[in-house]
C-alpha cells in the first residue's frame, strides 16, 4: 500500500509542478504541444506538505456539571440489615 501512495504523491507532484504536455491541433493536424499545470493539484500538494496552507479547524468543547452518585439497593433484607444495622427493616409494601 505504501508504494501505491508514493506513486500517487509523485504523480500529483509531477502534474502540478512539472506539468503535462498536451497536444495542440490546427485543422486536424498536430502543430505543437503545450505544457499544462494543475493549480488544483498544486493546492492539494501544498496543503499536504505546508501547514500554512492547510484548512484550519478548531473545536472548543467545555463540559460542566457534577456527578450524581446513587448507592445501589440491597438485594435482600439481610443485605439491608448488614448495611444499615438495627435501625429497622426496609419498608414492606402495603397491600
Amino acid at each position: 500500500m505504501g508504494d501505491y501512495r508514493e506513486n500517487i504523491e509523485e504523480e500529483i507532484k509531477r502534474r502540478a509542478m512539472d506539468g503535462v504536455d498536451t497536444p495542440v491541433f490546427y485543422k486536424g493536424e498536430l502543430v505543437a504541444t503545450q505544457k499544462q499545470y494543475s493549480d488544483r493539484l498544486l493546492e492539494l500538494h501544498a496543503k499536504r506538505h505546508i501547514g500554512a496552507y492547510r484548512d484550519k479547524h478548531t473545536v472548543d468543547h467545555n463540559v460542566t456539571g457534577g456527578v450524581l452518585v446513587v448507592p445501589g439497593m440491597a438485594e435482600t433484607s439481610e443485605d439491608w440489615e448488614e448495611e444499615n444495622g438495627d435501625g429497622g427493616s426496609p419498608a414492606e409494601p402495603k397491600d
